[in-house]
């Protein structure tokens, strides 16, 4: 007399629209970072007006990892932002002195929707970096690793509709 059993895993819908609020920690300047997300069928557009430092990006869901795991996905993310750093010049009084960085950002990673809000982000990648001060002829290029973390919560649940039976313990 022998058992068999079978298992099958049916992924649950996920939520084509979706709004985010993320957080993360900038590496370089180790500064907190806010940032509003929009999602759309694996799309998200990132907004981030934070002090002195505004980007906006675009992050596309490639690929899922495993059948196994629906809520893993390999991600592409492209970021542009600049940031102002005021310069404390003794006598001068002139915003022509402030520092100008200007940003680009690509990188890859593993996004993971957990919980019901909840999702996370892993990616690095290339950083380029120019700084300008006006009136001055002090100008400078960096080419940089990237690293991000970022962890978000959703104002709409990631899988609203469980099946009946997957709701049962």
């Amino acid at each position: 007399m022998t058992f068999n059993s079978f298992a099958q895993i049916s992924t649950p819908e996920k939520r084509k629209f979706n709004i985010g609020l993320a957080g993360g920690l900038s590496v370089w300047k180790f500064r907190p970072m806010v940032a509003l997300d929009i999602s759309y069928k694996g799309s998200m557009l990132r907004l981030m007006p934070n002090y002195n430092y505004y980007s906006i990006g675009y992050s596309q869901e490639i690929l899922k990892i495993s059948p196994v795991f629906y809520n893993l996905y390999w991600t592409a993310s492209a970021y542009a932002g600049y940031q102002i750093e005021p310069q404390t010049v003794p006598s001068i009084s002139s915003s022509d002195f402030n520092t100008y960085t200007y940003t680009g950002v690509i990188n890859t990673g593993i996004r993971t929707y957990f919980g019901k809000r909840l999702y996370t982000n892993l990616t690095g990648g290339v950083m380029y970096e120019k700084h300008v001060t006006p009136l001055t002829s002090k100008t400078s290029t960096d080419l940089l690793p990237y690293f991000e973390f970022t962890l978000g919560v959703q104002i709409f649940k990631t899988y609203p509709h469980l099946k009946a039976e997957e709701t049962k313990e």
